[in-house]
């Protein structure tokens, strides 16, 4: 689902199809975690992450731009249940300690720069922390999903408009003006 083409396709599809790529997605990239842990392949522990987010953030464009209501449902279930796995990765110290582990000295800059971030942004996650303290963790990444795509809902679902004086355009493409006449 890298393309344009087949993200479309996929949105298309509806709600099957969105639910189809996310769990196919999610059994990839658990896949390929293993095969990481497993060898220490950063290929793998990458693809796997990415593959994640490109769903998740399809998911997110659908939930927020669909005219179908029960599409718009199963989007934000699925980024629900992404965002849930993204944490997963990012509290496990199996994954963790495998990153941390690996001998980069052979890498580029670039590539020792990205590993020392993820793995600074998994020690702020709370990796490092007790098993409680990871729950709690847990729950609250749970709370702050379900809280920004209700503040989302609430965005989309607006119909609040504003009156402006033509001279409020002013300055504005040219366009834009054209496209918003007065009245």
């Amino acid at each position: 689902m890298q393309d344009t083409s087949a993200a479309a396709a996929l949105v298309a599809g509806g709600s099957d199809a969105l639910t189809t790529a996310a769990d196919e997605t999610a059994a990839t990239a658990a896949g390929l975690l293993g095969d990481f842990l497993a060898t220490g392949t950063l290929t793998a522990y990458d693809e796997a992450v990415s593959s994640l987010s490109r769903v998740r953030n399809l998911a997110k464009l659908t939930q927020m731009a669909h005219p179908d209501a029960e599409v718009r449902a199963t989007a934000a279930t699925v980024q629900q249940d992404i965002d849930k796995r993204l944490t997963e990765i990012s509290l496990d110290p199996a994954v963790y300690q495998t990153l941390a582990g690996l001998d980069l000295s052979g890498e580029d800059a670039a590539t020792r720069h990205w590993v020392g971030r993820v793995l600074r942004d998994m020690r702020l996650a709370g990796v490092d922390r007790d098993d409680e303290t990871r729950a709690r963790v847990r729950a609250l990444q749970d709370e702050l999903t379900a809280t920004g795509q209700a503040f989302e809902r609430a965005i989309a679902s607006s119909t609040r408009t504003a009156e402006l004086p033509p001279s409020a355009l002013d300055g504005l493409p040219e366009d834009y003006v054209a496209a918003h006449p007065a009245g």
